[in-house]
């Protein structure tokens, strides 16, 4: 919250209430158009940090700049991954697969032989997974080549 230096309900107080949500406005429309040029010439493999709101507002952004065929998938108890090596496949929530999926994306990112992106979300920072031996390390570092963390609020675990 900004410090306010008048007295509440002024149009000085206001008007400065204001200001941090514009320049996070800015923020994010500028880490979305970067993020755009990263994807649109570099192709690399993404994560993206932050709530379920934001995440999809800048894969909204994005989307035209992904390489086609694009496979959206969420994390949950009947992952399937695509047969089709090319394009691009959002990974929903990746912080939610379980051991044996992990294991199962490994493999299958394995097989692709650096062909097509990989752009994952996740709620929270997957590092302290990696750490606390929940996460395979393999797989986080060819998931997260870059990662753009959106701030913000995060939605609970």
């Amino acid at each position: 919250m900004p410090e306010l230096l008048t007295t509440p309900g002024s149009k000085s107080t206001r008007r400065r209430a204001a200001e941090p949500a514009r320049r996070l406005g800015n923020a994010d429309r500028r880490a979305a158009g970067t993020l755009g040029n990263v994807i649109r010439t570099l192709h690399p493999n993404v994560l993206l940090i932050g709530s379920n709101q934001t995440t999809a507002s800048h894969l909204r952004t994005f989307r035209a700049d992904l390489p086609q065929p694009l496979h959206d998938l969420r994390v949950d108890a009947d992952l399937q991954l695509p047969a089709d090596t090319h394009g691009t496949v959002i990974l929903r929530d990746v912080g939610a697969l379980t051991g044996d999926q992990q294991h199962a994306v490994l493999a299958w990112l394995e097989g692709r032989d650096g062909r097509g992106t990989i752009v994952s979300t996740s709620k929270q920072s997957i590092y302290p997974k990696v750490t606390g031996g929940e996460f395979l390390p393999t797989l986080y570092y060819r998931l997260n080549v870059v990662m753009f963390d959106l701030g913000g609020e995060r939605d609970p675990l």
